[in-house]
């Protein structure tokens, strides 16, 4: 993979042809497996690091008290949080075929622009977020920053607009390994643009 020292800032000179795609797994998914599941394994196999021992243990023993067949947001997060070094081999193997189908993409395409979050920003502190009337975990948020932060693929996010409680609504900029000064270039003129519409 070419970096951006060597291919220079994005020249934009028209309309880019856009590719629409309906859900972040339609992308992340190219190589077969759970990509959003695999991140949040691998996620919370690294936070538990940061758990002290009183805390791991209680994780431990409340892990082996799950139904085999709860698939809650909770059992999930102690599964994960307790999983075997097998397991964690067998997500970080998944994470490097993602990886390698990234950079097959990125081979034809400067950056992918997805939304930041299927809903606008929650308000701060919040970790939970209100659905068609239904409480949502907040790490339904992520589905579309995951596609790239456990790759490390760089990414940022760039606000269009704001919502009538003036909360922010944006778009996530994702791009080549170590294209950082690409996607901020990118950011720059797409700010430009929404500006001129503004």
């Amino acid at each position: 993979m070419e970096d951006d020292t060597q291919r220079g800032p994005v020249h934009c000179t028209g309309i880019v042809r856009l590719q629409e795609v309906a859900e972040p797994g339609d992308l992340a998914g190219i190589s077969g497996g759970p990509p959003v599941a695999a991140q949040e394994q691998l996620l919370h196999a690294t936070a538990t690091a940061t758990a002290d021992d009183k805390t791991a243990a209680a994780e431990l023993t409340a892990v082996r008290q799950l139904q085999d067949d709860d698939t809650s947001p909770r059992a999930t997060f102690l599964r994960h949080r307790t999983q075997t070094h097998r397991n964690w081999l067998r997500a970080n193997e998944e994470r490097a075929r993602l990886r390698s189908d990234w950079q097959r993409f990125l081979t034809e395409h400067d950056v992918l622009v997805t939304p930041a979050a299927p809903t606008p920003a929650i308000p701060a502190g919040s970790r939970t977020l209100t659905v068609d009337g239904q409480e949502r975990n907040f790490f339904d948020q992520t589905g579309w920053t995951n596609l790239a932060s456990h790759i490390g693929l760089p990414a940022l996010v760039v606000p269009l607009a704001t919502t009538t409680q003036g909360l922010p609504i944006g778009v996530q900029i994702i791009g080549r390994p170590y294209a950082d000064r690409v996607l901020l270039d990118v950011a720059e003129r797409l700010a430009t643009l929404l500006r001129a519409f503004g």
